[in-house]
């Protein structure tokens, strides 16, 4: 549910939800600043057709939402980039001596399982840069299985998939 609410709540506010950072153990930091193209970078050296811009990046030129799912999973040291990139609203590019300035409208909607604490504890001054939403888990395995099938129900007529008898069971 956090995944697909975020997707949504991104899409709405800002009318994409394509700016996504998938959150793994072995994510680097320059997964949420930038990275180079590495042929244009040999032929011309540093310019800004060489750097390839990352979600964050173009949310912050754009002005839109990006999301980062499984936050907890993320090493501590990229959480420590988002502490800047969330405090400043810039992101640094020291080898061409700018910086992306973030246009009105850039935010970060990040998704965590609490489950998931041990994988990589949230630091305080992390989590106060969001506003934090806990979404129940279902109460029952009825309630569990109402909302599958809803979901399936929708994304099924959206994909115009055939409706398979007894796949529930």
């Amino acid at each position: 549910g956090k995944s697909w609410l975020s997707e949504h709540l991104a899409a709405a506010i800002s009318g994409d939800s394509t700016l996504l950072v998938q959150g793994t153990a072995g994510l680097d930091e320059s997964t949420l600043r930038y990275t180079w193209n590495y042929a244009q970078l040999l032929a011309r050296g540093p310019s800004l057709d060489a750097v390839v811009p990352s979600p964050v990046m173009w949310g912050m030129q754009e002005g839109r939402i990006v999301r980062i799912e499984e936050l907890t999973r993320v090493p501590s040291e990229v959480q420590d980039t988002l502490i800047t990139l969330l405090s400043e609203k810039t992101l640094p590019v020291p080898e061409l001596n700018l910086e992306v300035q973030a246009r009105r409208g850039f935010n970060l909607i990040a998704t965590a399982n609490d489950r998931d604490r041990g994988v990589n504890e949230l630091s305080a001054a992390l989590q106060r840069r969001f506003n934090t939403v806990v979404l129940p888990s279902p109460a029952s395995l009825e309630e569990e299985l109402r909302i599958v099938q809803q979901r399936v129900n929708e994304m099924g007529a959206a994909l115009e998939l055939p409706v398979e008898d007894g796949a529930l069971e």
